[in-house]
This record gives C-alpha cells, structure tokens and sequence, in this order.
C-alpha cells in the first residue's frame, strides 16, 4: 500500500528554509522534529553550518585557507540560496556532499 505523502503548510515550508539561515537551524531542528519535512531540512541546515564554520577556522591559514575559505562561502552561500528554495517550494533537497552524513 502506499504511502500518502501530506503537503507541508505554509509556515512549515519557511520553518524549513530557516534552516538554511546559518545557527537558525537550531530552532527548526528543536521544535519541528515531529515534522519530518521540517525535520529532514533542520538535519541538513546543521551539516551545512558545521561545514561553514570548519571553513571560517580553515580561512584563517594564510593563502592556502583563504582560497579554501573563498570557495567554501562561495558553496555554501549558493547551498543555503538552493536550500531555501527548495524549501519554500515545498520540496525536497540534498546538501551536495554533506547529506550522507545526516542520514538523508
């Protein structure tokens, strides 16, 4: 039998894209966890801001760590952008390279 797929509201979509908005994950993450719409973006904003602040400890290395530092924002501002997106829309997304480490 399958599975009813239940389209998530309004304010569970900008719940969800809050998550992309750097430590904000934190709030979706604790208070949407009965949501697995919410849920699923929240596990995936917290990679994504754990791989940001790597990046802001790597770029402090000169020359080396700031290329590394410039294309690693660089990636995770046009994540977080997609991120939101998809969220708003209502649908699905997975952080390139660091989803397979939240279990999505």
């Amino acid at each position: 039998m399958a599975k009813t797929q239940i389209q998530p509201t309004d304010s569970d979509k900008l719940f969800a894209a809050l998550s992309y908005v750097w430590v904000l994950f934190v709030f979706p993450l604790v208070l949407g966890h009965h949501k697995p719409f919410v849920y699923r973006h929240a596990k995936q904003g917290m990679a994504l801001f754990i791989f940001e602040f790597v990046i802001m400890s790597i770029a402090w290395v000169p020359l080396f760590g700031w290329i590394v530092g410039f294309f690693g924002w660089l990636f995770a501002v046009i994540v977080s952008l997609l991120g939101i997106g998809h969220a708003l829309a209502g649908q699905p997304f997975k952080v390139p390279f660091l989803s397979r480490y939240v279990g999505n």
